[in-house]
């Protein structure tokens, strides 16, 4: 051994000693194949190589590639293939690395075993389209069939075994109670429940029919002589107190609300298909202009007298009693509710182009850039299919002029008026012709006095009030209180007095209860 000689280390020689890097021996090919005597030539090369300095690096790492306690040679993967197999689809990597070196003295990097399993085509987590979980070298999961749970099908229990590979749910403690509705939520939830079953009901009943064509309204089949009942009186006398509070005529303001009280009773015995809409409109025009005041006294009022009226059981005496339970915050969410509610219940049970649904449809439009579109379309098809001498189309060209005034487009509003002015004039039925007249002139008198044309509005005006006060005494005291407002603007003390006085004999008209 002294006389020996070291050979030559040349490029050949450093690529020998790069493969005794156990990272580098990851690179090489050893599949079975490859077993033969190159790769014993590499491993006789590596001892030949050895340095005469054997306590260095190079040394050690060279030694491993040989010495049984180093890193695993080629045969020894051959050898142990089929275990390290088998472990593969139950093990982790980390624990099957452990489990070989210890009791197996079998050392090797990890990324060592992840290239030998490149070559043996193992592959845990990744499956060929259609391939299963078996298939692909993995095992599925025992199944617990005593936790089964059972599932009623046609009358017999039949055991459902579940999946697999789910986790089983872990048994979580009941409620000592049942899930109650919030207090927030459970009022509305009542009232949308209880205008589904009024409606209904009322239809079911014959309490409401509907009149002929859906030309008309529907109808009250309760006897005439229970009280009549001027539903826009409501909206009118409620509006007029706010306006009056607003001029601080504190005294006309108590009138005016002592007057929405003396045709509640009336209007609660005819029950007429829109009694509900009468209420909530006002209370939402009240809500708007900051008198939650009023609205709540109405609805309070309301609910007395229908619970001595009709009965505490009725549904317009829950509905109003819950209302006035309401926080003011949200009564403006729930009423929009309520109104789109009827609107659907009317089109469902009477059509969407009847003259109730399709008024109850536009009650319930928000106050949105979307309205105004949404109505010039309706009043479109209105016109197109039944004509301007039809109710419907009337009312939508109506509801539109208002929404315009209401928009500040005075001179849209006031042309929609002219042309309903002018339609309206061909009506064959006295009462319908009276009643869209003298709306017209007041959407006209309105824009006009709004534009400038203060004489001619309020010419326009009078012959409003003059046409309504034939029909009933709720709109001219309106029209009436518009009209003092315009005077005393102008300093017409006089004017303003006589005109309050002509609206208070007016309204001492109303019939008390």
């Amino acid at each position: 051994m002294a006389n020996m000689s070291w050979p030559t280390l040349n490029s050949s020689a450093s690529t020998t000693n790069s493969t005794t890097d156990p990272d580098f021996v990851d690179s090489v090919d050893f599949s079975d194949d490859h077993i033969d005597a190159n790769s014993a030539a590499l491993c006789t090369n590596a001892i030949a190589l050895r340095p005469k300095f054997p306590g260095t690096t190079w040394a050690l790492r060279a030694a491993a590639t040989t010495n049984p306690e180093g890193w695993a040679s080629a045969q020894d993967w051959v050898k142990h293939r089929a275990l390290i197999t088998e472990l593969y689809p139950k093990l982790m990597l980390k624990e099957i690395m452990d489990k070989m070196a210890f009791e197996h003295n079998f050392k090797a990097t990890e990324k060592m075993y992840k290239s030998r399993f490149t070559q043996w085509g193992l592959r845990k987590n990744a499956k060929r389209k259609g391939q299963s979980n078996q298939q692909s070298g993995r095992e599925k999961r025992p199944i617990d069939r005593s936790r089964c749970p059972p599932a009623d099908d046609r009358g017999s229990l039949i055991p459902i075994v579940s999946s697999g590979n789910l986790r089983t749910m872990k048994s979580t403690a009941t409620l000592s109670h049942p899930l109650t509705t919030p207090p927030m939520l459970a009022i509305p939830e009542r009232i949308l429940v209880a205008i589904s079953d009024y409606f209904i009901g009322s239809f079911e009943a014959g309490t409401w029919v509907s009149n002929g064509d859906g030309s008309r309204h529907c109808l009250s089949t309760k006897p005439i002589e229970s009280g009549t009942g001027d539903l826009n009186l409501l909206y009118n006398q409620s509006v007029l107190a706010c306006r009056l509070f607003d001029r601080s005529s504190f005294q006309d303001a108590g009138q005016a609300l002592i007057s929405v009280t003396t045709q509640t009773k009336n209007i609660l015995l005819a029950e007429k298909p829109m009694v509900l809409a009468a209420l909530f409109k006002p209370i939402l025009a009240i809500h708007r202009r900051g008198r939650d005041e009023i609205a709540f006294a109405i609805l309070r009022h309301f609910s007395a007298m229908a619970m001595a009226v009709l009965g505490d059981r009725h549904p317009i005496c829950r509905i109003s009693g819950w209302l006035s339970l309401m926080d003011p915050s949200q009564l403006d969410d729930i009423i929009d509710q309520c109104l789109s509610s009827m609107g659907d219940h009317f089109a469902s049970l009477l059509g969407p182009m009847h003259l109730t649904a399709l008024m109850a449809r536009m009650d319930s439009m928000s106050d949105s850039g979307e309205t105004e579109e949404k109505l010039r379309d309706l009043l479109g098809k209105c016109e197109h299919d039944l004509g301007w001498l039809d109710l419907r189309t009337l009312e939508v060209g109506l509801e539109l002029s208002r929404g315009c005034y209401d928009n500040k487009q005075f001179t849209e509003a006031e042309e929609l008026g002219q042309e309903l002015l002018v339609h309206s004039q061909k009506l064959q039925l006295q009462a319908h012709k009276i009643y869209y007249q003298a709306e017209s002139l007041y959407i006209i008198g309105m824009s006009q006095y709004t534009l400038g044309e203060r004489h001619l509005g309020e010419l326009n005006l009078l012959d409003a009030i003059s046409m309504a006060s034939e029909a009933n005494p709720g709109r001219p005291v309106f029209f009436l209180s518009i009209l003092e407002e315009w005077l005393l603007e102008q300093g017409r003390e006089d004017s303003a007095a006589e005109t309050r006085e002509r609206r208070m004999k007016l309204q001492e008209t109303f019939e008390p209860e």
